[in-house]
């Protein structure tokens, strides 16, 4: 599951930052994957589980509508720590 969030993170920074839009069909299925994940380990009442659905709605509207720069960079971040953090454990 780690290498979802990563992947994501790192494709939907690329995606954003440099307006590069040959991979939103592959971010808007992992975006999809991610609130999936997050749902079903909402659960458990999993704080991180909250910001993954919440994540996973944002980059859809980004994909759509665009966001700011560093929420980009934000979520980004998050993604690619948490994506780390679980695969170390």
């Amino acid at each position: 599951m780690g290498t979802i969030d990563i992947a994501l993170g790192v494709l939907f920074w690329i995606a954003m930052v440099f307006s590069f839009s040959y991979f939103n069909p592959l971010i808007l299925l992992l975006s999809l994957v991610l609130i999936v994940k997050g749902i079903v380990f909402l659960m458990g009442m999993d704080f991180a589980s909250v910001v993954d659905v919440i994540s996973g709605f944002l980059i859809v509207y980004a994909l759509s509508y665009g966001l700011h720069t560093l929420i980009v960079v934000i979520i980004s971040i998050f993604l690619i720590q948490k994506g780390v953090f679980s695969l170390w454990s």
